[in-house]
């Protein structure tokens, strides 16, 4: 399992890398703007982990096939979703963020990225399924 994940944690590494530098850069450039979360680190964390657990999920329902892999890759994805909402509901009812707005924006923009990044490389392992069934 974990060799058939290896590829995937290269391109999250990748990703993760090009992500924070564009964070870093706007904290650099942009410091002087409310452009950014104070932890805007734990939720690129947060992110990273849950986009590895989920996409490990969905890569051992693909592997079973069948009707088990559509519902595997359509339950994770509505669980990273619940769960992120979940998130992001426990810090705008705790007040644990000064501007509601930059925190909707910065939360749902990683939520965004992660999750297209993640729906690409599962849509790329069917693709790779595929050609080998029809061999």
């Amino acid at each position: 399992m974990i060799q058939s994940l290896q590829p995937f944690i290269k391109k999250t590494l990748l990703f993760s890398f090009i992500v924070a530098a564009v964070i870093a850069g706007i904290q650099y450039f942009f410091s002087e703007k409310n452009l950014l979360l104070k932890q805007i680190w734990v939720f690129f964390i947060f992110f990273n982990l849950i986009t590895l657990f989920t996409f490990a999920l969905s890569a051992y329902g693909l592997k079973k096939g069948g009707e088990t892999s559509v519902l595997a890759v359509l339950v994770t994805i509505v669980v990273k979703m619940l769960l992120c909402m979940s998130v992001a509901l426990v810090f705008i009812m705790k007040q644990m963020v000064e501007d509601k707005w930059v925190f909707i924006t910065n939360f749902f923009l990683l939520y965004l990225l992660y999750t297209v990044f993640e729906v690409y490389n599962l849509i790329y392992n069917l693709r790779d399924q595929k050609k080998l069934e029809n061999r």
